[in-house]
């Protein structure tokens, strides 16, 4: 199973590690793309790493569209996380 996210970086890591594998004969059998969205409380779904590559992975790595998933990002953790990055540079914490 391989996992990635729609950032850059985890694409380009994750064409690397299928290739790796291809050359290892290890049989790859899914692909999730996590962190792919999360929709707020209005119902509006929001791409806070950009769009997905998970189409463009899928193809590299020769699966299925049905092989693939994309999982949202919790809204709590994204709450979390700008409490986080906010009290870390001294800014106000709703």
């Amino acid at each position: 199973v391989l996992v990635t996210t729609p950032q850059r970086l985890s694409t380009v890591d994750v064409l690397k590690g299928v290739d790796m594998l291809r050359e290892l004969g290890v049989p790859m059998i899914s692909l999730v793309e996590n962190m792919a969205h999360f929709t707020d409380d209005t119902g509006r779904t929001h791409l806070p790493f950009g769009g997905s590559q998970l189409e463009a992975v899928r193809r590299h790595a020769g699966l299925r569209e049905s092989d693939t998933f994309r999982l949202p990002i919790e809204p709590q953790v994204v709450a979390e996380s700008w409490r986080r990055d906010h009290a870390q540079h001294g800014e106000g914490v709703p």
